[in-house]
């Protein structure tokens, strides 16, 4: 399923919502962006931008839902109800991926993201509508991408996810942070060999792609594989223009280029994905473009991921299930399900449901969470409930971790240890996360201990608990309750 066609379908459940009014890619375009996300409507595809040739159209998160169903983008994707319940999408996605198996992709000659070609001295990354998200940034981005690049010593190629700041017409910023997998292939790999390494931009493919790219898979799994597998149909790939890497035929933009060794520039502040302008600006690696390729009329995806109900919540949480799959299908843990629930995404909240019946249990899946690099790096707190809760109930989510964890004995602080730091900690100055100052982490373990709410503990004031069967059942007749 490329761009295209999923937009078809999201248009048709209203998900997405076409703009025929000329919009501003400075500011305006993410301001009209931001008010959807805040109130749940539908997502603006902006099909007029100011500056640009007719046809040229920008698209705003385009996996987001509403408020009380924020997967059902992601299932209708991947061709489930759009209404399936969180717990069974989770745990459907988690068996496709680690029941069914990867998929190898295939290479063909040409396809829709060769419609037109751009190289060398005509390359431009300016020829597209890349907006400019708030008045705070350092500069316009590409922040729904999926980044191509190849380890030099293996057959290895790593599909990831990174903001990239559009310095110039033939130049992009790369915000690359040591120990994630393409960055350090460029710090570790080719910088000490004093060696070019090239890199792809591919922009507008099939969705898939992107929330596969989020996903901290393991080095040397290769995301493209995993999606065939998810689709049970292998990724078609292309030659680049200018180097040996392959990219998605379906692909709306494809960005060709080379990272140099030892070449920095100025990259951000930038609106980051938990919500806040994360900073200060500094020194990062630099794509020199050499060839653009791209679709005729050409649709160019964004993630205005300052904002709560942006795709970066809900890509979050996709990038979960298979966390969720190896510890269920692979070791076995008693974990049920796996959320970070919206309301609490901008304080790094992850919540996992389980049937673990001891607190020895409880515990080894809390330290085995936060061993995750995601978690180690950018959250600050993990909370366990009992496997039974609804985790999209997140009101009654948060009152169990209240009501059931015990301020002296429940709450755990792992903060202190020595380890990965967050880079993405709103609670440390930058000076603190360059000397290392160890961040506030902590799990809390909210499940239920030895006793039953409905003998011993506080009756929940619920209408099911506290008005009588006979009752409900004559309302229900009655009143069609």
């Amino acid at each position: 399923m490329d761009l295209r066609e999923y937009l078809k379908k999201a248009k048709e459940e209203g998900f997405i919502q076409e703009v025929e009014s000329e919009v501003d890619w400075r500011l305006e375009a993410a301001a009209v962006s931001s008010l959807a996300n805040r109130m749940g409507l539908p997502r603006p595809w902006f099909k007029k931008v100011r500056g640009y040739p007719e046809g040229y159209s920008l698209i705003f998160d385009p996996l987001s839902g509403k408020w009380e169903r924020p997967w059902a983008p992601h299932a209708l994707l991947l061709g489930f109800d759009p209404n399936i319940p969180y717990k069974e999408f989770f745990e459907n996605v988690a068996q496709q991926i680690f029941l069914g198996g990867p998929v190898k992709p295939i290479s063909i000659s040409s396809g829709p993201c060769k419609e037109i070609v751009d190289a060398g001295d005509d390359a431009n990354v300016l020829k597209f509508p890349f907006p400019l998200l708030t008045d705070f940034d350092g500069g316009r981005y590409t922040n729904y991408n999926v980044i191509i690049a190849k380890d030099p010593d293996s057959p290895w190629v790593n599909w990831s996810t990174y903001r990239a700041m559009i310095h110039s017409r033939k130049s992009i910023g790369m915000m690359f942070n040591p120990g994630q997998q393409t960055a350090d292939l460029y710090y570790y790999k080719y910088e000490p060999r004093e060696i070019d390494m090239p890199i792809c931009i591919s922009l507008g493919s099939d969705p898939l792609h992107f929330l596969a790219s989020c996903t901290p898979f393991p080095a040397a799994i290769s995301e493209a594989e995993i999606v065939g597998g998810i689709r049970k149909d292998p990724v078609k790939l292309v030659p680049s223009e200018t180097s040996d890497l392959t990219v998605p035929a379906d692909s709306e933009i494809v960005i060709e280029g080379v990272i140099r060794p030892r070449e920095r520039a100025d990259e951000g502040p930038a609106g980051e994905f938990f919500g806040f302008i994360m900073g200060p600006r500094s020194l990062m690696p630099v794509m020199r473009v050499t060839a653009v390729t791209h679709r005729e009329n050409p649709i160019l995806p964004v993630t205005n991921c300052a904002m709560h109900l942006s795709d970066c919540p809900s890509s979050t949480n996709f990038m979960l299930i298979p966390l969720f799959g190896f510890y269920k299908y692979a070791m076995g843990m008693p974990v049920e399900s796996i959320r970070v629930p919206h309301p609490l995404f901008s304080c790094a909240s992850k919540i996992a449901a389980t049937n673990a019946t001891s607190k020895e249990d409880v515990t080894w899946l809390a330290h085995n969470l936060w061993m995750t690099m995601l978690t180690a790096m950018s959250f600050q707190l993990v909370g366990i409930v009992d496997g039974d809760l609804d985790l999209t109930d997140e009101e009654l989510v948060l009152e169990e971790l209240m009501r059931k964890a015990s301020v002296a004995e429940d709450w755990h602080d792992v903060g202190r240890a020595e380890g990965v730091r967050s880079w993405y900690s709103v609670f440390q100055t930058p000076q603190e996360k360059r000397e290392g100052k160890p961040t506030a982490k902590v799990w809390i373990d909210g499940t239920t201990k030895e006793w039953d709410e409905n003998k011993m503990g506080p009756k929940r004031c619920t209408y099911e608990l506290l008005v009588p069967d006979e009752i409900r059942k004559r309302i229900d007749k009655e009143w069609g309750g």
